[in-house]
């Protein structure tokens, strides 16, 4: 996605079960390494090395009712994890 000149990664998480926690919360400083390599693969393969960009992210949670039904709970967005 892009937000101006501004390429926008968005990490996406959720979670039906919320004893587990927040869906965020599994965004640890080594998940976000991990994604900052893969991010820098992509700019240097579209020769974007130059683009500014930032990492999102947004945690769903919800609840199974049934097979293939759910209900939809609280949803969060954080703009820019990393403050590049």
């Amino acid at each position: 996605m892009r937000e101006g000149k501004t390429v926008v990664f968005v990490e996406v998480k959720a979670r039906a079960t919320p004893s587990m926690g927040s869906p965020l919360e599994y965004i640890d400083p080594g998940k976000i390494r991990h994604l900052k390599k893969a991010i820098d693969f992509y700019l240097i393969s579209k020769g974007w090395e130059d683009k500014l960009c930032r990492l999102d992210a947004v945690g769903i949670e919800y609840e199974i009712i049934a097979e293939d039904e759910y209900i939809l709970g609280n949803i969060e967005y954080v703009q820019d994890l990393t403050g590049w």
